[in-house]
């Protein structure tokens, strides 16, 4: 994608064109070349900008193809909110978009053997195990698909995943998007921790991209294996002791204090006061912080507490828990909750939702 501001993109067509700033001026009805100018050296600013590609979009004379006002339109929303919000919006809408073209198969080569093999094959050969998994990094829709049939074919299968992710939200959110399918499965958790410019309080075990497998079998054998991957779709396997999991785990531990989770679970509502401290989790997590959601449906923050109570007692009410629920407790639920509607409408910081046409639809009804 050609990432261009107003500016720069109104100047290549005006060339493209081969038009000038008398020829513009005229054409537009302005009265001197000085808004032109203005515009073309960046000194304008947003209601300029946008004065001047309404006048181009309503004026027939100038020839711009529906392709040059596509463009410009997408260049005045870069200059909007800058290339930096504009790629993450970006990212944000190609999960929406997103094919079912399977990613190309990653091959191993094992060690011991030094054949290439697929990841498939390995996944055969533990599926029928408990496995313990810790990865770390290996952010590629190919892995995550393999684990995630892994998860499918193997319900005891619990993963661990550790990512060190850069100030770039857009490569983050590209990130999350194709590791998806994993983060759905009941048995993923992952973490993520920032890293900054020669950070040095980073383990460099968390700089590689591996995935350490502690595998017990039905009599209480225990195997271990470890992937190293060059890249997306290669990689070394090694039978390892499975203590190797052991020291990950630690290290991976040790550094949950600074890491953000990757998704919230709450498995059952064992009491009110519990389901009362995962909705301040909730609150803290969001509070004056910039919000990327992807979700089929609305968010329940984004509706007030008002509303939302009489659909809450119904719920409790349909899971036939309202007894657990005392005045009190809600009062404080209802409290965190306006909080949270309140915080996505007054914080300084980026909010983008992402869900599907019928979540939509669903909310409007």
């Amino acid at each position: 994608m050609r990432m261009e501001n107003f500016e720069q993109c109104l100047a290549r067509l005006i060339k493209e064109h081969k038009l000038n700033y008398s020829e513009l001026t005229n054409l537009l009805n302005y009265r001197s070349k000085n808004t032109l100018h203005r515009i073309l050296t960046g000194e304008s600013g947003e209601k300029s900008r946008s004065k001047v590609f309404n006048d181009i979009v309503n004026n027939d004379n100038i020839g711009f193809s529906k392709k040059d006002i596509e463009e410009l339109e997408l260049a005045l929303e870069i200059s909007l909110i800058g290339n930096e919000k504009f790629e993450a919006m970006s990212e944000m809408r190609n999960l929406l978009r997103k094919n079912d073209v399977k990613p190309e198969e990653v091959y191993i080569t094992d060690i011991e053997s030094m054949k290439l093999i697929p990841l498939g094959e390995l996944k055969n050969k533990i599926k029928d195990f408990d496995n313990e998994i810790i990865i770390i990094n290996c952010c590629w829709a190919a892995i995550s698909r393999c684990l995630t049939e892994l998860m499918a074919e193997s319900p005891n299968t619990k993963i661990l995943h550790y990512m060190v992710i850069s100030d770039d939200t857009a490569e983050t959110i590209r990130k999350i998007g194709r590791i998806l399918p994993m983060i759905f499965n009941h048995g993923y958790m992952g973490y993520s921790v920032r890293k900054k410019m020669n950070d040095i309080n980073i383990p460099n075990e968390l700089s590689y991209n591996l995935i350490a497998i502690r595998s017990k079998t039905k009599s209480g054998k225990m195997y271990g294996y470890q992937l190293i991957m060059n890249n997306e779709n290669r990689g070394y396997l090694t039978n390892e002791s499975y203590h190797l999991f052991d020291y990950l785990q630690n290290i991976v531990t040790q550094n949950n204090q600074k890491a953000l989770q990757i998704k919230t679970t709450y498995d059952q509502i064992s009491s009110a006061d519990a389901y009362l401290k995962f909705t301040e989790h909730y609150y803290k997590m969001e509070a004056n912080n910039t919000i990327y959601t992807f979700k089929p449906d609305i968010c329940f923050n984004y509706v007030n507490a008002e509303i939302t109570k009489a659909a809450f007692f119904d719920g409790i009410k349909q899971l036939g828990i309202e007894d657990l629920f005392t005045n009190s407790i809600v009062k404080k639920l209802e409290a965190v909750h306006q909080k949270r509607f309140e915080n996505i409408f007054t914080k300084k910081k980026v909010t983008q939702h992402v869900c599907t046409e019928k979540g939509l639809k669903n909310f409007a009804q």
